[in-house]
């Protein structure tokens, strides 16, 4: 016969409700919830000045924008939803106002953190419709519920390049475009130690998002696919379309990421933002993580010539100003010209 003892904890320990842990868990989402906004409010108050200072760059994807960054129940992360919805009025039908952009028309309109949009001129609209209505600079009468009460204000929209931000709670220090929308992660707000280096961070992802680089490396991933499948076919054997893909995603990486950053220190520098010493943002990358500091076999260029060539992109840009010149980035000609 088998006979099992556990032992148990001979201490005297605090006992806690059901109640007392959930009230506790509620202020702690809400904490949560709060931080991840200031994040947000920070990098749009950012943001903001570059997308409007370079929308005559972004063609097609300029947009017209109210300078108001939503949110909807349905995506927003599980486990803090209930916080959102107390503190921001966040639900599923109409997006609500997590917070205003400082310094845009929003801002000066007297649209706050909480107030739900609910139509245009009276007429409610879906989420989508609603921003697509803003097609130009308005003014907009915008309807709004603010604690439950309608409201309308007349808002101005102010072109800007069509890429929304949002931050993510992820401590990892990283920062993406996915060619319609730009995320920095909680750890790289706070790695960046100034205004200018966060300004250089997204403009280097929204230069990602103008560029097409996304789409470029998707090109470059269907003609990996098909060399592969060429040489699979004369050869024999598998595996070689699956190769070719990851060559072809691969293909000129680092020289994506090199524009991202030449074209990214022009977008800050027209956006007002002083890109003179932003570049130490990559000698503490460097030392940070010393495994960035590496000269070849990666997708991304090392520091050191990270660091170099915004070097001479700043030199670049003061020489156009000193002549008085539009500070635009410089394009390679054309094949044949």
């Amino acid at each position: 016969m088998l006979i099992v003892v556990g032992c148990a904890p001979v201490t005297k320990q605090p006992q806690i409700t059901s109640a007392q842990a959930q009230k506790e868990a509620e202020l702690q989402a809400e904490m949560a919830v709060r931080r991840i906004v200031a994040m947000n409010e920070r990098a749009n108050a950012i943001y903001h000045p570059i997308r409007k200072a370079n929308a005559e760059l972004c063609g097609d994807m300029a947009r017209y924008t109210l300078g108001v960054p939503t949110q909807m129940l349905q995506t927003t992360t599980g486990s803090l939803r209930d916080a959102y919805a107390r503190l921001y009025g966040v639900n599923e039908r109409h997006p609500a106002v997590v917070a205003v952009v400082k310094g845009s028309n929003a801002d000066r309109a007297g649209i706050r953190q909480g107030d739900v949009l609910w139509g245009l001129g009276g007429i409610e609209m879906r989420p989508g419709n609603l921003v697509a209505a803003i097609n130009g600079p308005g003014p907009w009468k915008l309807d709004i519920l603010r604690a439950g009460q309608p409201l309308q204000l007349e808002v101005g929209a102010e072109k800007v390049c069509g890429y929304p931000l949002s931050v993510s709670g992820i401590e990892a220090v990283n920062a993406y475009a996915d060619g319609k929308e730009i995320v920095i992660t909680a750890g790289m707000m706070r790695f960046v130690e100034s205004d200018a280096e966060l300004a250089l961070v997204l403009s280097h992802e929204m230069a990602h998002n103008t560029m097409d680089h996304l789409g470029k490396q998707r090109g470059n991933e269907f003609v990996g696919v098909l060399i592969g499948a060429v040489i699979q076919g004369v050869v024999g054997g598998y595996g070689m379309t699956d190769l070719g893909a990851q060559a072809g995603r691969a293909a000129f990486g680092q020289e994506f990421e090199g524009e991202a950053d030449y074209v990214g220190v022009y977008y800050a520098a027209r956006a007002g933002y002083d890109v003179s010493n932003a570049a130490q943002l990559w000698r503490r990358m460097g030392v940070v993580h010393p495994a960035s500091i590496h000269l070849e076999g990666s997708t991304h260029p090392s520091t050191a010539k990270r660091f170099m060539a915004i070097e001479e992109t700043v030199k670049e840009i003061d020489g156009k100003r000193s002549r008085g010149e539009a500070l635009v980035p410089d394009m390679k000609e054309e094949v044949g010209q």
